[in-house]
């Protein structure tokens, strides 16, 4: 019963990505010019904003993985089309410009982190193995530039922003995405690196959550930045736990609970913003994100749990959210948040979000054809 369930959801879920996203941004997403559109508004027109880093990176990711799925639309194209406007705008003393079309450092790690994700999906989806030796080499980049002596990286390579968890967490995912496709010890061993830090820096000894911000010495920011705990985090790291292997299950069982049980607002039926590390709101909105990583880590975690019943349930309604969402005036876009009383934005669509709805659906894609 528990698949045939996932199953509908999945078939759902596949109609609008194949018939609706996908083909809008593949169409109107995609800068003629160079490069992928940041924010979309309702008419369906680009907005006239800088492109990030982190969009180009996460759409190579969207349409890498749209090919894996099944889709027939010109995904490699569109792969080749995003690695096109990497190559025009090449890393400089290791890295790539967050900010394209203005100087604007914004953030660093964290862009860079989506552009290295991004070459290990093209890698696999176009069987490109020289892109192996290039992200290598950006890899060392960015050790040169923000790496710390305790494995981990820090966000702006100076004072001005404390250690973060997020940026180290996506860069944790797209080391595992490299240690897929590639032989290379350096994607081991830098994986390997994150994993501990994550453990015995990150994750608070008492309460087992992930905290967000961090001293240069690595103990909690000072004062509320330290005690916060994003619940959509504890999902990801959760999920990125079990892709790297069985060693961490417990650790990913303890988030995926922690998140579940007291980041859940279950009136709305949504993991919502923010919380402390004793599991206390902070912030009740509720970003569209955090319902995707919901569904990805409830999918992966119920074939390992003796309760697949009860994390099937919670993937459902994760999905069920996650419509809601998407449920727009016009086809193919979504909203990204919600407020604590049930409403949801109207702001242009960010086209970063797809990556998102993206890990999600390739996770039910997997539970539901039994591949979880």
């Amino acid at each position: 019963m528990a698949g045939a369930q996932l199953l509908t959801v999945w078939r759902e879920a596949r109609d609008w990505l194949f018939e609706e996203a996908l083909p809008f941004w593949a169409d109107v997403g995609v800068d003629p010019t160079g490069g992928f559109h940041d924010q979309i508004d309702d008419a369906r027109r680009p907005v006239a904003t800088p492109k990030r880093l982190r969009v180009q990176g996460r759409q190579i990711f969207v349409f890498a993985e749209a090919g894996r799925l099944g889709w027939s639309g010109p995904w490699r194209d569109l792969v080749r089309h995003g690695l096109a406007f990497l190559d025009a705008h090449p890393p400089v003393d290791g890295l790539y410009p967050t900010v394209f079309g203005r100087p604007d450092r914004g953030d660093l790690l964290y862009d860079q982190t989506f552009a290295l994700l991004g070459l290990a999906h093209a890698r696999r989806a176009l069987d490109a193995p020289e892109l192996d030796l290039h992200a290598q080499g950006f890899l060392e980049g960015l050790r040169r530039r923000l790496g710390r002596p305790d494995g981990g990286f820090n966000e702006l390579g100076d004072d001005e922003a404390p250690l973060q968890s997020n940026p180290n967490m996506h860069l944790y995912e797209a080391l595992l995405a490299w240690r897929q496709v590639s032989d290379a010890p350096i994607w081991r061993e830098s994986a390997a690196a994150l994993r501990r830090l994550s453990h015995e820096v990150f994750a608070d000894p008492t309460t087992g959550r992930i905290g967000e911000f961090f001293s240069d010495d690595g103990r909690p920011a000072p004062g509320e930045l330290g005690r916060i705990a994003d619940p959509g985090h504890q999902f990801e790291w959760a999920s990125l736990f079990m892709i790297d292997g069985r060693q961490d299950d417990a650790a990913a069982e303890r988030l995926i609970r922690l998140a579940t049980d007291t980041g859940v607002d279950r009136d709305r039926e949504v993991a919502v913003a923010a919380q402390d590390l004793d599991g206390h709101p902070i912030d009740r909105s509720a970003r569209l994100w955090a319902q995707t990583e919901r569904l990805r880590a409830c999918l992966m975690f119920r074939g390992r749990s003796t309760d697949p019943g009860h994390w099937t349930d919670e993937a459902v309604a994760a999905a069920g959210a996650i419509r809601r969402y998407l449920n727009t005036p016009s086809s193919g876009l979504w909203r990204d948040c919600m407020d604590e009383h049930g409403r949801l934005d109207s702001d242009p669509v960010k086209a970063s979000s797809l990556y998102h709805i993206m890990v999600g659906y390739m996770a039910l894609r997997d539970a539901a054809e039994g591949r979880l």
